[in-house]
């Protein structure tokens, strides 16, 4: 077998090589030689009977496609002895090593690598992905080879990706707060992190005790010379893309937020903690239970004992894109948990959910006063269906409880913030809106559930008592004298 010589471009490229961490993010820009990285990665492992790689994107059809990861690795592969098979999808080299490309389309199939070890897994347009599908596979991240486990992943900018949000917020958000003090990190510069609690990592340039590394190397097309000897007009291509994808693909830009227009969370009313007591909570629920596997979220609200304005509680919002089992058991979970008994929960009705609210309804859990409400869509669309929560958060009539920059705070500002009906804008089809059909199912179900001739004491109602649950079932009670 002849010499073969394969060197990265000075610059991203080099760092992204020579840089040591348990996972590295890689990208920014189009064309700075992303996924070829990926892909010659794993070749200084060859030479290890013991070593493998699986490189995963969301789609298979990604993975075959012309430029795809499947046609770019027959350049380099077989020219190192390795013997493809393209129906499954892998590479062999002499030595044993093997190098798989595959997809995980649905949230589900992260379970097909359980019980997997991987020693290199490479992650192609990271924010396709979820979080939760990220996080399972860095579980099967192991190694008995001798080469320490790691991770490597390339994307383009998405400010409203879970990626930005809880995984290179120092390295991509110039605001980003740690401890409620700014946390800001060099491009390329190694941070050691460990989980703070289910949604945030905390992060520190020193040493954490079982914690791992991470880095964060931006990219633009210059970082890659050979494509652009080879198409001197990709960059006018870029040039005259519309603005937001033009900022991301062209700049790298993580600041390129689509300006939705419909939603402005610049008007919402913030506090720390409650002003007051609610006398009715609900949790509303949109179900993301579609083929792709959306998002599923549940929002949780409260109405005011004495203002009746609503509270939206954001620190426990629940979001993740599930199968309908174990959404069902979230949705429970959630009931036990949110703000004792008096809550009620409230799904949309759609034929998506059908089946998914016959099942609650037959669960005696789901009943007074856990009571099961059902919100129909009537036929409007989702705008139609937030114009009511949306007038009145404008109005400070609904109030956000929390920390505006916490990391699920961003997540709904930013899902809002984008937020269009017009299909000619740039995302509209990717766009995500379950947290907003979350927001509009509490709205209308805090809204309609009670007459409105009941309107809410200008005393307190405590939790539990007859007059509470009267309340709640839209009897008033009679004066004793």
């Amino acid at each position: 077998m002849s010499l073969v010589k394969i060197k990265p471009h000075p610059g991203p490229q080099t760092q992204f090589f020579e840089t040591d961490a348990d996972i590295i993010v890689f990208g920014g820009a189009a064309g700075p030689g992303k996924s070829w990285c990926l892909l010659i990665e794993p070749l200084r492992y060859i030479h290890n009977g013991g070593y493998n790689a699986v490189l995963l994107r969301r789609d298979k059809e990604q993975i075959r496609q012309s430029g795809g990861l499947w046609d770019e690795s027959q350049n380099w592969y077989p020219s190192l002895g390795a013997k493809g098979r393209e129906q499954q999808l892998d590479w062999r080299f002499p030595s044993g090593a093997s190098v798989t490309f595959d997809a995980i389309l649905h949230e589900q199939d992260k379970l097909k690598y359980q019980g997997a070890q991987i020693c290199y897994i490479g992650w192609d347009e990271l924010t396709h992905f979820t979080e939760s599908q990220f996080w399972y596979l860095q579980s099967r991240n192991r190694s008995m080879c001798g080469v320490r486990p790691y991770m490597r992943a390339t994307l383009n900018p998405d400010p409203d990706s879970w990626v930005y949000r809880n995984l290179i917020g120092p390295w991509v958000n110039p605001n980003y707060l740690q401890d409620d003090e700014e946390f800001t990190a060099a491009p390329g510069e190694v941070l050691w992190f460990r989980r703070q609690d289910d949604e945030r990592l905390w992060y520190s340039r020193e040493q954490i005790p079982g914690g791992m590394t991470l880095a964060y190397i931006p990219a633009l097309h210059d970082a890659n010379p050979t494509l652009l000897e080879k198409d001197p007009g990709y960059l006018d291509r870029l040039a005259n893309l519309p603005e937001i994808d033009r900022r991301r693909l062209l700049e790298g830009d993580w600041s390129a937020v689509g300006a939705g227009g419909l939603i402005d969370p610049t008007k919402w009313t913030w506090v720390d903690e409650l002003p007051e007591p609610c006398y009715l909570w609900c949790r509303g629920w949109d179900t993301g239970l579609t083929e792709g596997g959306d998002e599923s979220a549940g929002i949780l609200g409260g109405r005011g004992a004495t203002s009746d304005k609503i509270y939206v509680l954001v620190d426990e919002i629940w979001c993740d894109a599930v199968a309908t089992s174990v959404l069902k058991q979230a949705i429970r979970t959630c009931a036990e948990n949110d703000r004792g008994e008096t809550c009620l929960v409230a799904v949309e009705r759609s034929t998506a959910s059908l089946s998914l609210i016959d099942d609650l309804a037959q669960d005696p859990f789901f009943t007074h006063p856990r009571s099961l409400v059902q919100v129909p869509t009537r036929g409007r669309d989702k705008w139609q269906r937030a114009t009511g929560w949306v007038a009145r958060a404008e109005e400070g009539r609904v109030v956000f409880v929390g920390n505006p920059n916490s990391a699920k705070a961003r997540a709904l500002m930013g899902e809002c913030r984008r937020f269009t009906i017009d299909k000619r804008a740039p995302g509209y089809s990717t766009q995500k809106d379950n947290r907003i059909d979350g927001m509009s199912v509490m709205f209308e179900a805090l809204r309609d559930y009670r007459d409105t001739s009941h309107r809410a004491p200008t005393y307190p109602v405590v939790p539990g008592s007859d007059q509470y649950y009267a309340r709640l079932a839209g009897i008033e009670e009679e004066d004793d004298d």
